[in-house]
This record gives C-alpha cells, sequence and structure tokens, in this order.
C-alpha cells in the first residue's frame, strides 16, 4: 500500500471514530446502559463487592464504627455504576485521540515535505498533531453532553473516597518515611479528597441539578452549603489532625447518610447562596468557548497559511498580510485568555479548587 492509502484508512477509522462519539453523545442521558458500559458491568459489580468488605474492614480497624446496612448498599449500589460508567466513558474518549496520532503521522507521510523547505518540520509539526487538536475539540464539546446524565455516582464515589482516606492513620510513625510519596505528610490525601468531595457535590449541583439550563435555586444552595461546611473541615485537619479528623469523619459520613436516606434537605444546615456558585460556573463555561473559538482560528489561520504557501502564488502579496495580521491578533487574543483567572485558579465560590473526574 501507498502512503496515501495508508493514510486514507487511517483518515476512514479516525472519522468513524469521532462520528460514533458524535451520534452517542446524548446516550447516557437515556438512563439506560450503553454497549460498553454493559461490558463492564460484570467487573464492575464483582470490584463493587471488594470494594464493599474493603471499606467494612477499614472502618472496623480504624475504631471509628462501621457504616449503617443502609450506607453500604447505597456506596455499592452507586460503585456499581460509577465503576461501569467511567471506564466506558473514558475508552469512548480516549479512542479517537488515540487513533488521531496514526492518522496524523499517515497524512504527513502523503504529502511531499521537501517542497516545503527549512519549514518542512513545522509543516510535519502541524500536520501530525492536526486530528488530535480536532478530536480533543470535539471530544470536549461532548463530554459536556455525557455529564448531563441525572445520577450522582461521582459524588458517592468521591465520598467514598474521603471517607477511606480520612479513616487512615494520620499519624507519620518510625524513624524513616514511608510510603507511595514520602514528601507528603500523611495527612495530604485526605485533604485532597475532602476538596475532591466538596467539588462533586458543586458539580452535581450545576451540571445535574440544571436541567435545561433553568437551574433549581434551592438544590444548587443546599449542595453550596454542604461544600462550604467540607472546605472548613479542610482547614480544621490541616491545623488539628487528631480532632479535625473525627469532625470530617462525622460530617462527610452524615453527607453520605443523607444522599443514602434520599432526605437531601437535611445535607446541609446552612443554605449558602447559590449566586456566587452559578457566577462561577458561567464564567467556566465562557472560558471553555473562548478557548475552543481561539483553538478553531487559529487552526484556520494555520490551514490558510498553509495553502497559501502551497497554492497561493499570485495572492501572497495580498493575502500574505492579511494571514499575518490575523496570526498577531490571534497571538494577542490568546495571551489575554491565559492572563486571565484559569478555572483552576477561580475555583469554586467557597475557595477550593475545581475537581476533575473523581476517583473511588
Amino acid at each position: 500500500m501507498s502512503a496515501l492509502e495508508y493514510s486514507l484508512a487511517f483518515g476512514a477509522v479516525w472519522i468513524s471514530c469521532l462520528l460514533m462519539v458524535m451520534l452517542t453523545a446524548t446516550a447516557e442521558q437515556k438512563g439506560g446502559r450503553t454497549l460498553l458500559e454493559r461490558a463492564f458491568w460484570g467487573r464492575a459489580c464483582r470490584m463493587s463487592v471488594k470494594r464493599r468488605y474493603e471499606l467494612v474492614s477499614r472502618a472496623r480497624e480504624s475504631g471509628f464504627g462501621v457504616p449503617s446496612m443502609a450506607l453500604r448498599d447505597y456506596l455499592q449500589r452507586e460503585d456499581v455504576l460509577y465503576l461501569a460508567s467511567l471506564p466506558a466513558h473514558l475508552v469512548k474518549v480516549m479512542t479517537p485521540v488515540i487513533v488521531a496520532f496514526p492518522t496524523g503521522f499517515a497524512l504527513t507521510m502523503s504529502i511531499k515535505l521537501e517542497m516545503w523547505g527549512v519549514w518542512a518540520p513545522l509543516m510535519f509539526t502541524l500536520v501530525f498533531l492536526f486530528p488530535a487538536f480536532i478530536s480533543l475539540a470535539i471530544v470536549s464539546l461532548m463530554a459536556a453532553h455525557a455529564q448531563r446524565r441525572w445520577t450522582n455516582e461521582a459524588v458517592a464515589a468521591t465520598g467514598r473516597r474521603a471517607f477511606t482516606a480520612l479513616l487512615s492513620d494520620v499519624h507519620a510513625t518510625g524513624r524513616r518515611p514511608t510510603g507511595r510519596f514520602p514528601f507528603n505528610p500523611p495527612h495530604v490525601s485526605a485533604v485532597k479528597a475532602l476538596s475532591d468531595f466538596a467539588s462533586a457535590l458543586e458539580k452535581y449541583a450545576l451540571i445535574r441539578a440544571v436541567p435545561g439550563g433553568r437551574p433549581m435555586p434551592e438544590v444548587v444552595a443546599k449542595y453550596a452549603g454542604a461544600a462550604t461546611s467540607l472546605r472548613k473541615l479542610q482547614s480544621g485537619l490541616e491545623l488539628d489532625r487528631v480532632e479535625g479528623r473525627v469532625d470530617a469523619l462525622n460530617e462527610v459520613r452524615r453527607i453520605l447518610e443523607v444522599l443514602a436516606s434520599g432526605r437531601i434537605r437535611e445535607i446541609s444546615a446552612v443554605d449558602e447562596t447559590e449566586s456566587g456558585v452559578l457566577v462561577v460556573h458561567r464564567v467556566r463555561v465562557d472560558r471553555r468557548k473562548q478557548f475552543l473559538a481561539l483553538l478553531f482560528a487559529s487552526l484556520g489561520v494555520v490551514a490558510a497559511g498553509a495553502t497559501l504557501v502551497a497554492f497561493g502564488k499570485d495572492i501572497k502579496d495580498i493575502a500574505g498580510p492579511v494571514i499575518g495580521a490575523s496570526a498577531v491578533v490571534l497571538i494577542g487574543a490568546w495571551v489575554k485568555w491565559l492572563r486571565l483567572p484559569s478555572e483552576q485558579g477561580s475555583g469554586s465560590p467557597s475557595g477550593g479548587s475545581g475537581g476533575g473526574m473523581p476517583n473511588p
């Protein structure tokens, strides 16, 4: 097969993967199991049983007390959903990104780089990375739809991880550092887990409890209040390792018990105003849209420049300055966008940093 035939074959596979992502973007919103989730379902059920026994044994070893049967059943049920949906989602979104790299390499082999002279390395890099950029942009757009499934298994999984991290001993013993991260104090994992749990509560209120873009003020206020209380406990855990750990354990357990019982009004005694959470949410959405607009504009300018160099010998004098001016404007826009408070910097209205996809 020639280089052109290889590029066409990889391009067809890459486009097919992108089409599958776009056509199944709203499949999770229907409430049923997708094909990939069915494939991971048996493994998720087996792992949930194992993780349930690990949680119980760790609770007994810590002396804090075994969680109630209702809470254990709730965590196991949500664990099955999370352990099935997370790998299925990762497989779906990572497949077009992974296929994009051999596609880009095949495309670079099909073009005549020697005609570009000193610009050949730059052209090779642009063509090689172009499919990956397109895949990342489409996956980012489609991911917003996948997150609108009306379920809170990510919240329960993150809460379980926070509860497990707090059950671990926070005291350093012995003369030599131990553990996977010896330079981190033993309580760091618990502090980070509390932050992730707080971010997951706010994310659920904003994305899963905002149907059709019309927020539920009371729902957002309750979850935001619970997130604020968790972030206050982070400071207590840092300042007083023993009492702070006990207070955080009690609060995390109480929130999980409320989620298991379904009495969500009791998740927070004090309602945090929902306006701050929604403002941060709108800022994040606007910033993401600006990034995508700048990305597509930059790719358009690069494509126009490459086309001009290859085929536009008669219009170089006219189109060259226009493309150059557009590139300068885009560089200025990128600099301005990068200098704005980032999503991590703005964090949440309570002062925490936003978390990504939580791990159980």
